[in-house]
C-alpha cells in the first residue's frame, strides 16, 4: 500500500510556490521500509525523509510527525494515510482551499472508497465517507487528508493523545479540541485521496467493530465536557429504536436499510461505552499488504 500512495505522488500537479518535503514515520519494532523508500524516492517530485518510531501506536506515530515538521521548520502539516493513493490535482485544491479560507483553518480533504475486490458489494456503500460541500465547516476531522497550520497546534500545546495507543480516534480529540478553541475547520471536495480498503475489511463484523469505535470516542468527548445523564438516555433509546428498526427492516427484506439501522445501533452502542470510559484496542492489527 506504500509503494501506491508514493507512485501516486509522481503525477501530482506541481505545487512551485511552496517548499514541500514527504516525511514517512514508519511505526514498527524494526526498520523495514527504509530501502523501498530509498528505492523509490528518486522518482519523486519532492524530498522524502524517513522517520522510524519504535514506539507502536497511531497517536505516537503522528505526533513523530509533528515533531519532524516542526524540526524541518516547517509552517504547516498535511497527513495522509499509507492505505491511500493521491489525484493528480490533490495536493494543489488542498493548498488553493486553505489560502481561500481564514489562513488560521484545518482543511479537511475528501476521501474516496475503493474496495480493492468485489467481495460482499453490498457494503461498499458503508464504506463510504460523507462528502460535504467546500467550505463547509466542521467541528471535527481526520488525518487521513487534512493541512494544519503547526502554529495553530504549537499556540495551544495540541498533541495527539497517547493514552490509549491502539484505541484509535485520537485524531477526532485533536480535531474537535482545536474547534473548541475557535480554530476553523474547512472541508475541500476537490482535494481527493483515494481509501484502498482491503478484502479481509469487506464484512459487516469490520463495519461494526469500526461504527462502535466512532461511538466510543463521541462518548468519551461527551463526558470529558459534562456529565449529562439526558445523554445517557437519549443513546440508550436510539439504541434500542435502531435495532428495532434493524429487526423489522430484516424482515421485510430491506437487506440495506437494515444494515443502516444496525450500524448506527454500534455507533450508540459505543457511546454509552465510551461515556463510562470503555476502551478499545481497534489497531492492534494491520490489515492489508
Amino acid at each position: 500500500m506504500l509503494t501506491n500512495l508514493l507512485r501516486s505522488f509522481e503525477n501530482l500537479s506541481p505545487l512551485n510556490e511552496v517548499e514541500v518535503e514527504i516525511d514517512i514515520i514508519e511505526n514498527h519494532t524494526e526498520q523495514n521500509l527504509k530501502d523501498l523508500i530509498e528505492n523509490i524516492a528518486p522518482s519523486l517530485p519532492y524530498k522524502i525523509n524517513y522517520n522510524w518510531e519504535p514506539r507502536l501506536g497511531i497517536p505516537i506515530a503522528r505526533n513523530h510527525a509533528l515533531r519532524a515538521a516542526e524540526n524541518s521548520n516547517a509552517t504547516h502539516i498535511i497527513f495522509i494515510d499509507d492505505d491511500e493513493r493521491v489525484a493528480p490535482q490533490w495536493l494543489r485544491e488542498l493548498w488553493s482551499a486553505y489560502l481561500k479560507f481564514d489562513q488560521t483553518s484545518i482543511i479537511q480533504g475528501a476521501v474516496i472508497s475503493a474496495p480493492e475486490t468485489e467481495t460482499n458489494k453490498d457494503l461498499h456503500p458503508f464504506f463510504q465517507r460523507k462528502i460535504r460541500n467546500t467550505g463547509d465547516y466542521m467541528e471535527t476531522g481526520s488525518t487521513n487528508n487534512v493541512i494544519i497550520p503547526i502554529e495553530s497546534l504549537t499556540r495551544h500545546s495540541l498533541t495527539f493523545d497517547e493514552t490509549n495507543p491502539f484505541a484509535g480516534g485520537e485524531d477526532y480529540i485533536l480535531t474537535r479540541k482545536a474547534h473548541r478553541l475557535n480554530i476553523p475547520i474547512r472541508y475541500c471536495a476537490e482535494a481527493i485521496v483515494y481509501e484502498d480498503i482491503p478484502d479481509e475489511r469487506l464484512n459487516l463484523r469490520w463495519l461494526s467493530k469500526r461504527n462502535f469505535s466512532s461511538g466510543i470516542t463521541d462518548g468519551e468527548q461527551q463526558r470529558e465536557l459534562n456529565f449529562r445523564i439526558s445523554y445517557v438516555t437519549k443513546r440508550l433509546w436510539k439504541l434500542l429504536l435502531n435495532l428495532f428498526k434493524a429487526a423489522i427492516l430484516r424482515i421485510r427484506s430491506k437487506h440495506h436499510d437494515s444494515i443502516k439501522k444496525w450500524l448506527k445501533a454500534c455507533v450508540n452502542t459505543g457511546q454509552l461505552f465510551g461515556y463510562f470510559h470503555f476502551t478499545l484496542s481497534s489497531y492492534k492489527t494491520t490489515d492489508g499488504n
